[in-house]
């Protein structure tokens, strides 16, 4: 399980829409404009000619997640508004309980047999995310996931206000079973916007 972090509004979700492209999109080079040498590992590419991914996002409006939908498309030199059987995506921001969001996943995720899953929102999988035995359930579950599913879980997970630690007793389980941890950081840069990618935890 790998999870990006960051604080709000500083291009988490951006560098999401680059990760799941370079799964994506066989070897394209959109990607690499924005990231250079972002690509998908090449004996993975091997075992995994047609990897699929699954984008479940919790926190935005359906016309945002359209829009990144269609982000990921544009990288993938793909029609924008033509479905690909290898990119699924799961709108839940308008579900009433966080119980019925964390199902609707695993579902998702036993349908469509993902290579990657990326969950832009974790936090909205459970009530409390200072809650340590809920916490600890969630995580237990996504490596449950990964191990039996053979599949990678991205999720994202926002920094606590005025420090660099993932929120809350979630973010302590996260940051303590995650395998690989990215931060996203924004800067103005000559009157530009840049954002900064820094892994800042891996095993």
């Amino acid at each position: 399980i790998q999870f990006i972090t960051g604080h709000q509004k500083n291009g988490k979700t951006f560098l999401m829409a680059q990760l799941m492209a370079a799964i994506l999109n066989n070897g394209g080079e959109r990607p690499k404009e924005f990231i250079p040498g972002l690509s998908f590992n090449e004996e993975l590419r091997e075992e995994f000619p047609n990897p699929s991914v699954l984008y479940v996002d919790t926190e935005q409006e359906k016309e945002n997640t359209a829009k990144v939908a269609k982000r990921v498309h544009w990288l993938c030199g793909w029609p924008p508004n033509v479905p690909n059987d290898r990119f699924h995506i799961l709108w839940l921001r308008a579900e009433d309980s966080n119980e019925t969001r964390w199902q609707k996943v695993k579902t998702a995720i036993s349908k469509y047999n993902p290579l990657a899953v990326f969950v832009d929102g974790i936090r909205d999988m459970l009530g409390d995310f200072n809650d340590l035995k809920e916490s600890a359930s969630l995580i237990n579950q996504c490596m449950a996931i990964t191990t039996y599913k053979h599949c990678t879980f991205w999720s994202v997970l926002h920094e606590n206000p005025g420090s660099d630690k993932m929120r809350g007793h979630l973010g302590t389980e996260a940051a303590n079973k995650a395998s690989d941890v990215l931060r996203v950081t924004k800067r103005k840069n000559e009157g530009s916007i840049v954002f900064d990618v820094e892994q800042v935890a891996a095993r």
